[in-house]
């Protein structure tokens, strides 16, 4: 588990040995135009954190190796250096760090679609991921993993009030053929629903929220979604948007976990 803070210091952190690793980012990673990965080295089992940013519109790269305590910069192939990657997040699978990229310039100057960049902490090199053209040219992707497979979440329509969702699955590490849909979430409105996390079983963890007459959002509601069903079960747990001053945003964030014994000899 990675945990960044405000200052700046990354913490590696494994609550199954209730360990933890803090590192300096440095450089520092600069707001709105930076990017963290983490994974581990399926050769080595050694975690890493990658850590990217524009420098005058070309991308930088550093990599942290937790054996070695020490960052290195790393050497861009030229056809990556004008990455534009959207999101902070990266998905690491599989010994690849995944992220998305959309050009969203106008042609001649871009092409506004979607492809996925990928960095393997065996070589630390960069690679692309082809899409299918259906995905290529969607309104809203996101990415997520499920069972040690990336996902792609499609957000099939631009209204977040009447639109469905459909999950990708890639099969087999970098070939387009292999995305297949896992499964389809037609619309629920007047809701607006967001998948946080895919369960081992396959079924979805999503946010809801209900528009109401005066605009304002409800507070979300953590709820369940089974493919196989169609069925929706709210998950128990007590929330409120509400403190003693007023109103204030609210929201929900949850992150895949896995039992691992890294940082044992930490």
């Amino acid at each position: 588990m990675l945990h960044i803070k405000p200052n700046q210091i990354t913490c590696f952190w494994n609550p199954s040995i209730r360990k933890s690793v803090s590192v300096l980012l440095e450089p520092r990673v600069r707001l709105g135009t930076g990017w963290v990965g983490f994974g581990v080295c399926p050769e080595t089992c050694d975690p890493k954190l990658v850590k990217m940013d524009k420098v005058k519109g070309i991308l930088e790269v550093h990599v942290y190796t937790l054996s070695t305590r020490a960052w290195k910069k790393v050497s861009v192939k030229s056809q990556y250096k004008s990455c534009r990657l959207k999101y902070h997040k990266g998905v690491y699978v599989k010994g690849f760090i995944y992220w998305l990229e959309r050009d969203d310039r106008t042609p001649p100057f871009g092409n506004e679609s979607y492809s996925i960049v990928s960095f393997n902490l065996s070589n630390d090199e960069f690679g692309k991921v082809c899409l299918p053209r259906s995905l290529q040219l969607s309104e809203c992707l996101e990415l997520s993993k499920w069972n040690e497979c990336l996902t792609v979440i499609d957000h099939a329509e631009a209204d977040i009030y009447d639109h469905s969702l459909n999950i990708w699955m890639m099969k087999d590490d970098g070939v387009a053929k292999s995305f297949t849909i896992m499964f389809h979430i037609e619309p629920m409105f007047p809701k607006y629903y967001n998948i946080f996390e895919l369960r081992k079983n396959g079924e979805a963890i999503i946010e809801t929220r209900c528009a109401n007459d005066d605009d304002d959002d409800d507070d979300p509601i953590l709820q369940v979604y089974d493919p196989c069903s169609g069925h929706v079960n709210d998950i128990r747990i007590p929330w409120s948007g509400h403190d003693d001053i007023g109103k204030t945003e609210s929201f929900f964030s949850i992150n895949s976990y896995m039992e691992t014994l890294l940082l044992l000899d930490q």
